[in-house]
């Protein structure tokens, strides 16, 4: 029902038109119902998925259901991907990530017989092959890669492309890569006086550290196909992949209608006001003050952007000292610095020089204004985040709500792996930071990190 503009009575933050509560807070508690799932109720879900296979490419109740089991307990049990391969069904293409070898194989045959990509199947099976990624597999893209076939013509990507989709990839000699930390964390938003299950306009009541710790996880991937048997007597956490990326389209063509369509959002949107006043400048160093804290969005500079004058953002800082992010072998504080207008069309790289201070080099087409307004810029820099417990991996993939450190992306538009701009290897992704969800806007920025060269990078994206 249509009505004026006014706040989600829930979080009090976002702007909405209609009765009810907004996609962001509906999502939450969406996200809560899955995360205290019984393990009777979990197996009730597979069960119905596998049952109703055919209707999962119809978007609606079996998708939702498999994508939230998968991206928040990260299960991917092999009743459902092999009732997927007998239907031929290969989208979305998470259906295969671990599949057990039978499908595999399955898999691998039906490329084998196919020549073109009619009805768009030859992107389909490469897809979910990628997200199968067993060594085998990755021995296959990399064959493909040195002897391509026919149909290769016919794709816009090359099989080396194809298999960064599932999160590895490969050098010249076939040496398997991993392009993603298999272990995630969140970061949430610290609240003064969140309740657990609120409600009101004056907090989120969504972002509390009881929500993380309903998540229930263990079980490897050689476990998964005894658990199904079962009855998944334990929700699996297992070492996962996120949301895919489509690959069918040219990346160029893809890159400059991204470009073009943030710059004609952008100045849709754009605030008379584009940078920060002294005062609101201060409060959001106020509430950055503390060095201390473990991990650390949007924090200002005092820089300015060279091209279109925004206050330059800290926009990613994770401590390296801090023990809960021993996993990402840090050997000194991450820090990803941008400039939050031009972050819509620029690709930056930020690397510690020599003397302790921070290097930036960038690709791409920088904005000649800013349109960042100083609301945005207050909101952002006046947040605080900690870090919760061990999520699923695919935890970020569910929606664009939380910062993630580690893990899988969820790419909006095609997988997107920077070259490190030093050694020219493929980066590792780093953490996800839901841009459009902090400031009320859209897009995330992906973070990247050489471990080799110490050098992060990050891509915005989307729709």
């Amino acid at each position: 029902m249509q009505s004026k503009a006014h706040l989600c009575p829930k979080c009090g933050e976002n702007t909405i038109y209609f009765d009810g509560i907004c996609h962001s807070c509906r999502q939450r508690q969406r996200r809560e119902e899955i995360l205290n799932l019984s393990a009777d109720e979990v197996e009730a879900m597979i069960l119905k998925i596998v049952d109703r296979i055919d209707e999962i490419e119809k978007w609606d109740e079996i998708y939702n259901d498999f994508w939230a089991l998968f991206s928040l307990l990260g299960i991917h049990d092999p009743r459902i991907a092999r009732a997927a391969a007998a239907a031929e069904i290969y989208c979305p293409p998470e259906l295969y990530f671990g599949a057990p070898k039978d499908v595999r194989d399955a898999l691998v045959r039906k490329l084998a017989s196919i020549q073109d990509n009619a009805k768009n199947t030859l992107n389909d099976l490469l897809c979910a092959l990628a997200w199968q990624g067993d060594e085998q597999t990755t021995q296959l893209f990399y064959e493909l890669y040195q002897n391509p076939r026919p149909w290769r013509q016919k794709l816009y990507a090359g099989t080396e492309i194809y298999a960064q989709i599932g999160g590895c990839s490969f050098d010249r000699m076939g040496e398997r890569k991993s392009l993603v930390f298999d272990k995630c964390l969140t970061a949430v938003r610290a609240k003064d006086s969140a309740e657990k299950n609120g409600g009101g306009a004056s907090e989120r009541g969504d972002e509390s550290a009881d929500e993380i710790l309903n998540f229930k996880g263990s079980a490897g991937g050689a476990n998964s196909e005894q658990n199904a048997q079962n009855g998944a007597d334990e929700i699996s956490n297992l070492h996962a992949g996120a949301q895919s990326a489509r690959t069918g389209m040219d990346e160029d063509a893809i890159l400059q209608n991204e470009r073009a369509n943030f710059k004609s959002d952008a100045q849709k949107y754009a605030s008379d006001s584009s940078n920060l006043s002294e005062n609101a400048k201060d409060a959001c160093e106020d509430a950055n003050q503390n060095a201390d804290e473990p991990v650390r969005i949007g924090r200002p500079t005092g820089q300015k952007c060279e091209f279109c004058g925004c206050e330059m953002l800290d926009m990613l800082r994770l401590k390296a000292s801090e023990p809960q992010l021993a996993f990402l072998n840090l050997k000194h504080d991450a820090i990803f610095r941008c400039c939050p207008t031009c972050i819509g069309s620029v690709i930056y790289f930020c690397k510690r020089g020599a003397d302790g201070e921070l290097e930036l080099s960038y690709e791409g087409e920088w904005m000649e204004k800013s349109y960042f307004s100083q609301q945005d810029m207050a909101r952002l820099s006046g947040m605080k985040f900690k870090l919760s417990d061990e999520v699923s991996p695919f935890y970020g993939c569910f929606d664009e709500l939380d910062v993630t450190v580690g893990g899988y992306p969820q790419w909006v538009q095609d997988a997107t792996y920077l070259s490190c701009p030093s050694c020219g290897g493929t980066m590792k992704h780093l953490a996800q930071i839901p841009f459009g969800e902090l400031v009320q806007g859209e897009g995330v920025i992906y973070v990247q990190i050489c471990e080799k060269c110490e050098i992060l990078g990050g891509c915005f994206q989307c729709t």
